[in-house]
């Protein structure tokens, strides 16, 4: 019986070694990969709902003024501190319509407007025209927003 266990060598076995290696690192990349798919979901979702609010506060100054404001620091939803705004959101007012875009921190970029009401991404590279569900009386960007305020 002692021969038996001395023969055991499952634990040292290169083939197992190897194998359980290989398995710890697809483990370990998969899961990389997965939480930097996660902080990229998260950071296009913070870009999608400062849209959103910028939506929300349009829709109160339109009420309120009958107009739409362009300036995104002076839209609010309690009526005193101003709609949470990155360094690079744009507003386009027209005719009846605004559009706003917003990058986020992943690089991506959104925009929603009077006619849409959610947050859509634009597509990349920059569309030259702007898409079907967009304001005819609202300006889109030739050119892809600078991702900073100039």
């Amino acid at each position: 019986m002692f021969r038996r266990f001395r023969r055991d060598r499952a634990a040292t076995d290169p083939i197992l070694v190897i194998a359980a290696i290989t398995v710890s690192l697809v483990l370990l990349g998969g899961g990389t990969v997965t939480y930097k798919g996660a902080i990229q979901k998260a950071q296009d979702t913070k870009a999608k709902t400062s849209l959103s609010n910028i939506a929300l506060a349009e829709a109160a100054t339109i009420n309120a003024t009958g107009s739409y404001s362009s300036v995104p620091t002076s839209l609010t939803l309690d009526g005193s501190k101003p709609v949470a705004t990155g360094p690079a959101t744009k507003i386009y007012t027209g005719t009846g319509c605004f559009a706003a875009f917003d990058v986020s921190d992943a690089g991506n970029w959104f925009y929603i407007s009077s006619k849409t009401g959610s947050a859509s991404r634009v597509a990349m590279p920059w569309p030259s025209g702007a898409p079907a569900d967009y304001p005819a009386s609202c300006q889109w960007p030739a050119t892809q927003l600078p991702a900073t305020a100039p």
